[in-house]
């Protein structure tokens, strides 16, 4: 374990100095963190398919609240669940939001629309973080790729000689 230690500090030393440190993988290595790349990939589009998801939503929730208009009272059918519904009026000038903590409060129309395009916001920011991420995994998959199959021309030529 000491050894490694000096090892790892004497690279370090090295590697301060300008000099070039060498690492050494193997195949099995290399393998490996491919393969943990296509994991990563995988929940990366997990991710994405969730944020398309509440993006989509909230864009209806938008569209939603904008077809009320300036209209007081709309009649409409209200979800009971199991589908079940009954039909009523909504008062449309006081809407309600549900806000962290699972509070439901008052808010206006205004004050609605200007959060949900705050999200839309943040939801688009992160769609644009996930895919920088997606094409950095994705390069170093080609690089792993790239190594693997340099690797076994390597050990072929090893194998002919």
């Amino acid at each position: 374990m000491e050894t490694e230690n000096n090892r790892s500090a004497e690279g370090q030393k090295e590697a301060k100095k300008g000099r070039k440190s060498e690492v050494t993988l193997t195949m099995d290595q290399v393998r490996k963190s491919f393969m943990e790349a296509r994991k990563n990939l995988r929940m990366l589009r997990e991710r994405q398919n969730g944020i398309f998801n509440l993006l989509q939503e909230n864009q209806q929730t938008t569209h939603a609240v904008q077809s009320l208009g300036k209209q007081k009272e709309h009649e409409t059918i209200i979800p009971l669940g199991a589908g079940v519904f009954v039909k009523g009026k909504i008062d449309s000038t006081t809407l309600m939001r549900n806000i962290p903590g699972n509070i439901v409060m008052p808010s206006n129309q205004e004050e609605i629309e200007k959060e949900l395009n705050e999200r839309k916001e943040i939801f688009q920011k992160e769609l644009e973080l996930i895919s920088k991420k997606q094409q950095e995994t994705r390069t170093y998959m080609r690089n792993m790729q790239s190594l693997g199959k340099a690797m076994r021309q390597a050990s072929k030529s090893k194998k002919k000689v």
